[in-house]
């Protein structure tokens, strides 16, 4: 009874918080504010761009991660065609129209 409600897609909002993995949520968030704090010290003890620009990014990303999270795994296996394709159309997109600088290929100009 109890597998069966596990794996089945209709759980309530309050299980599914009950059953997100919070040891790899906590090692996440670990990696992510010793990197801040890498990013702190490179920066000579001072928050200029770089430390900024990594705090947004990865604040933003790991909400990113936890809303992502919530999303039932039929849609990404439903939708991990389209993806790959639309991967491929870009990558045939930067070959062609793609900006050649210093030996390698760039994203669009």
């Amino acid at each position: 009874m109890i597998t069966l409600n596990r794996f089945s897609g209709k759980k309530t909002f309050l299980e599914k918080i009950k059953s997100i993995d919070y040891v790899l949520v906590t090692i996440i968030l670990l990696i992510g504010i010793i990197s801040c704090f890498a990013m702190y010290s490179t920066d000579g003890g001072q928050f200029k761009y770089h430390t900024n620009s990594h705090i947004l990014k990865f604040s933003i990303f790991f909400i990113l991660f936890i809303i992502f999270s919530f999303i039932r795994i039929t849609f990404w296996h439903r939708s991990a065609y389209l993806f790959y394709f639309l991967v491929l159309v870009m990558l045939v997109y930067v070959l062609w129209f793609g900006v050649s600088a210093k030996g390698s290929q760039r994203w669009i100009d």
